[in-house]
Formats: structure tokens, C-alpha cells, sequence
């Protein structure tokens, strides 16, 4: 691997046809920026300056002779531009593009996602490269299309001109996986590329031959580190290029595929604690390196339960408040999504995919007695309740809420609308989930509901323009906390639910927060501080891996 940039603020990249240029996105603060670097002379030439946007699905065309990128300016729909290579005025070619374009080998057509939030369907749409001649290629499930978010995946056309190639869930019959999928460009018809199952789906790359394909995956639940695969074809088989504690989050191929480039993107964190009377005084308890990313979550008796990659995977370890007597909970269990402790401190609640599919587990504080409580289709992210419960998202071809006994049994379905379960408040079991609203022209607007802990209609709805992974309720109840990260510098804010203005409750100057848990007094806080560091480099010869 050779690094391109090293500021650790890149965001995306792709290589040109001739392996000799690399197009990458920086940020700049709250702005992003586009540049050109000359691989041979080390050289970098600014060719957006920086503005209030969002660059994505950077890709050249066949001949080398046009970037194309996508901005998001967050309000109207995402847009693909055109861009000559050399210098000149960005063209607009189309909207509402909601991945990366692909073209076809004679560089007159190209290819892209398109998702429908309204009719909860995504296509796989065909275009001439001036944004005319739209048709539909294939259509799906929104589920089983944008497996890892829009502007993330892309489909890939293949050299000959055959096939596009395309992540695919089969979200219908209750998948958890995705694999790699095929459509013929003249019928529609599909086909699998390989029988191998990832749980997260990225960008995919033909090789020049035909004879295989290079892609981002990972396996494990959601929260693995992303890697690049190898699939050949057409046998199917598969090989991992990179095996590391870094996630990968593009893929582009110089046109003789002698050269990738990829964006290598690693979060260092590590557990402090605070008093809420002077949150601004964190004391670092943990140090090493990749703790707390994936969860964290108190006892009652003031230990802190958390997720780590101390011993290379994602396991469950326990330890004091003060960083003292760390243990090991799980053991091989690709463990990933954030614990749960019950209310009366027996019991870890979590999930994993020990069974290829994620589901709920439970286990004792100390690391025993393991017991799976839900099956099924993919179930995820499971947090304790007040009465003894476990409440988990669902995930099929909608996302549900379901409820199961702690000691097991049946679980009972809470939800019958699109709702993805955020937090619990500790004092009266009120449940806040996320869900999709349609806004003008279609423009989805994440929103959070309200309900009981019985389940049923939401009692109130209302918007919180955060990143909604990170939103808990207060100890004291009818207030939610959340993260606000401006820049590199992350802090917890609160905000009444029954209207008046949000308040900082933390002060930081420095790092990101990834994760946070309210000690069960209300005191304290467990915080995972730390840095994100992303940055281009380019692998050579990835076909034959050592």
C-alpha cells in the first residue's frame, strides 16, 4: 500500500483510466473540496474549492477524458455533474442519482441506483451519458438495493458489456446477508456472481479481463470492519485482498486494473469518564485504541460494559469505572452491536452473528449461560427494558419493533410502521425509534417517534437534525441526549421533548464521540473519545495476493 494523502480528511477517490491521475474529496471544516493529484510527480491541484456540499460517486469516464461526481448540498435532490479532466466548467448531467454511475465499454451509456422511498422500491437504471434515455433495468426492494446507504454502493459493468453487477438482499425471504448479483443488460435477467454472503455491501470494480470482480464487504454484523474482496469469475470463488482493523470505503481500477485506489478509514477510540457537575473534566480509563466504537453500557453497580478490538475481533469485555480489572465476556462470537445491561445487573444483552445471521443474545454479567432470544429474519441492536423485556429492530423488507422476554419465549410484535429503535427511557419504558417521512419531491426526512412501551400508534413525532445513532434518553426522562459534532470535535447535547431550546451539556475542544451511556444515577458518563482518520492510498498488484 502506497499513501496518497495524509491529512487523515478524505472522503472519497477514484483513479483514471491510465493509472495516472487520482480525483479525491477533502474535507475542509464544515466544507468539502475536489482534487486532482498527478501520481508520478506527487503533484495536487485544487478543481472545486471548498463549499457547503457533499461530494460522492466520484468515477471516471472510460476514456479518461471526464470526472463525474455527485453533490448533495442537503435540501434538493442529489445531482451528477461532469467535469473535464483537465480543467473547465462542471455540466449538469442529471438529478436524483443515489449511487456512483458506471459506463458501459463504448463510454455512451452508463448505469446507477435510484431509490423510491414512497413506493419502497429502488431501480437499477440505464442512461445515456448526457443524462437522456433513461430505463429500467431491474427494480427491487428498497431494502435489497441501498444495503449500506445511498451515494455508498455502486454498481459495475462489466468489460464485454454483458452484465451489470450489483450488492443484492433478498430482504422478502428474511435475508441478513448480501451477495453479489448479476443482470443481463440485454433481458433483465439475473443471476447470482458468487453463493458468498457478507452482512455489509459496498462499491464494486470488474477487472479488465472479465475474470473477476474487486468489491468492499464485510462479514460479521453491521458494525465489522469493511475489507476488499476478490470474487473470480465466473466460478464464484472468493479471496480477501485486505485483512486489517482499518474499514475500506471505495474501490476504483486503473483501466489495465494494475492499480486500486481506496479510501482507508480508521476510528481510534478509547473510554472516559466524566461527572455531569463537570462534564468538561474526562478522566481517559481505557487504552487501547479501538474501545468503545461499537457500544457501551453501565451496571448498576458502576462497571462499565463495552465492545473492543483489543483482542482482534469485536468481543464484549467488562471492567470497573476506573479502567481497573478489564475482562473478556465473548469469545469468537462476532460480536458487534452495543450492549445492553439489565435493570437489575444480571444480564448482557446484545447481538451477534455467531449464526451467520444476526440475532439477540443474552448472557449472564460474568460471561455465561449465552441464550438466544430471537430467530428469524435479522434482528439487531437490542436494549433492555424497565420490566424486564428486550425490545430489537427487525429487519426485512421493513424495519419492525419486537419485544421479548428476558428469560425468553415469544416475541410480540410493538410496531407495525417503518421504525428502527433508537433508546428506552429508564424511567417510564417510553420507547423512541427512528422512521423515514416523505418530504416535497420526494426528499426523505428522518424523524423520531414516540411510544409506549406496550407498543402501538406513536404519541408524538418531531425532527432532531443529528446523527440519530447516538440519540439516549436522559436519566430523568422526557428529555433525549444526543451527539452535535462540528468538524473533528464531537459533544453531548439535551434536548426537552415537549418543545423549548437544545443545551450543551459537554464542552469539549477536542475529538469525536462514537459512543455514550448515562451511569443509572445520572451522574456520570462513559464516553468512546477519539479520531477518525481517513485517507487515499493505492494498492498494486492486487491479483495476486501474497
Amino acid at each position: 500500500m502506497i499513501p496518497v494523502t495524509t491529512s487523515g480528511k478524505a472522503l472519497d477517490a477514484a483513479i483514471s483510466p491510465d493509472g495516472k491521475y487520482i480525483a479525491y474529496v477533502l474535507a475542509d471544516g464544515a466544507q468539502e473540496s475536489l482534487w486532482m493529484r498527478h501520481i508520478t510527480t506527487s503533484s495536487d491541484v485544487q478543481i472545486n474549492a471548498p463549499a457547503n456540499l457533499s461530494y460522492s460517486g466520484l468515477t471516471f469516464s472510460r476514456s479518461g477524458d471526464y470526472l463525474y461526481y455527485s453533490s448533495w448540498d442537503g435540501i434538493t435532490p442529489i445531482t451528477l455533474y461532469q467535469m473535464p479532466v483537465f480543467g473547465g466548467t462542471s455540466r449538469r448531467i442529471i438529478t436524483d442519482v443515489d449511487s456512483i454511475v458506471t459506463f458501459s465499454p463504448d463510454d455512451k451509456h452508463f448505469a446507477f441506483l435510484r431509490g423510491k422511498p414512497s413506493q419502497n422500491e429502488a431501480s437499477l437504471i440505464v442512461a445515456n451519458t448526457d443524462g437522456t434515455g433513461e430505463r429500467k433495468l431491474t427494480t427491487h426492494h428498497i431494502a435489497d438495493l441501498f444495503l449500506s446507504g445511498p451515494n455508498y454502493l455502486g454498481p459495475a459493468w462489466s468489460p464485454n458489456g454483458e452484465l451489470i453487477a450489483f450488492g443484492f438482499r433478498d430482504s422478502l425471504a428474511g435475508a441478513g446477508v448480501s451477495k453479489v448479483m448479476a443482470v443481463q443488460v440485454k433481458d433483465g435477467v439475473e443471476k447470482l456472481i458468487t453463493s458468498h454472503e457478507w452482512s455489509v455491501f459496498g462499491p464494486i470494480c470488474w477487472l479488465h479481463d472479465g475474470n473477476g470482480l474487486v468489491l468492499i464487504a464485510a462479514e460479521g454484523d453491521a458494525g465489522s470492519n469493511k475489507q476488499i474482496w476478490y470474487v473470480s469469475h465466473p466460478d464464484g470463488r472468493v479471496q480477501r485482498i485486505t485483512n486489517d482493523l482499518n474499514d475500506y470505503q471505495s474501490v476504483s481500477l486503473s483501466a489495465d486494473s494494475t492499480v486500486l485506489v481506496t479510501l482507508q478509514h480508521q476510528r481510534l477510540s478509547n473510554i472516559w469518564t466524566a461527572s455531569i457537575e463537570d462534564a468538561n473534566s474526562a478522566t481517559q480509563i481505557s487504552s487501547n485504541k479501538y474501545d468503545g466504537l461499537q457500544g457501551i453500557s453501565w451496571t448498576p453497580d458502576d462497571k462499565i460494559v463495552y465492545v473492543s478490538q483489543t483482542s482482534g475481533g469485536s468481543e464484549l469485555w467488562i471492567m470497573n469505572a476506573d479502567g481497573s480489572n478489564q475482562k473478556q465476556l465473548t469469545s469468537d462470537a462476532r460480536v458487534n452491536s452495543p450492549p445492553s445491561v439489565s435493570a437489575d445487573g444480571r444480564y448482557v444483552i446484545y447481538s451477534s452473528s455467531r449464526t451467520d445471521i444476526s440475532h439477540v443474545w443474552r448472557m449472564d454479567i460474568n460471561g455465561g449461560n449465552e441464550l438466544q432470544l430471537s430467530r428469524g429474519r435479522a434482528n439487531w441492536a437490542p436494549q433492555c427494558t424497565i420490566d424486564q423485556s428486550v425490545v430489537y429492530t427487525s429487519f426485512g423488507p421493513e424495519k419492525r419493533l419486537w419485544k421479548v422476554p428476558i428469560a425468553g419465549g415469544n416475541p410480540v410484535q410493538l410496531t407495525d410502521f417503518d421504525s428502527t429503535l433508537l433508546t428506552i427511557s429508564p424511567k417510564d419504558g417510553e420507547i423512541a425509534y427512528v422512521y423515514t417521512s416523505m418530504a416535497d419531491q420526494e426528499r426523505p426526512v428522518r424523524k423520531i417517534g414516540l411510544i409506549p412501551l406496550e407498543g402501538g400508534p406513536p404519541t408524538q413525532t418531531f425532527e432532531l437534525g443529528v446523527r440519530l445513532r447516538t440519540v439516549k434518553w436522559a436519566p430523568q426522562g422526557r428529555m433525549l441526549t444526543y451527539v452535535e459534532s462540528r468538524g473533528d470535535v464531537s459533544n453531548i447535547w439535551s434536548q426537552p421533548i415537549d418543545g423549548g431550546p437544545p443545551k450543551q451539556l459537554t464542552n469539549f475542544k477536542s475529538d469525536l464521540i462514537f459512543s455514550y451511556d448515562w451511569s443509572r444515577d445520572g451522574k456520570k458518563l462513559a464516553l468512546a473519545r477519539g479520531s477518525r482518520i481517513r485517507d487515499v492510498v493505492l494498492i498494486r498488484d492486487i491479483t495476486n495476493p501474497q
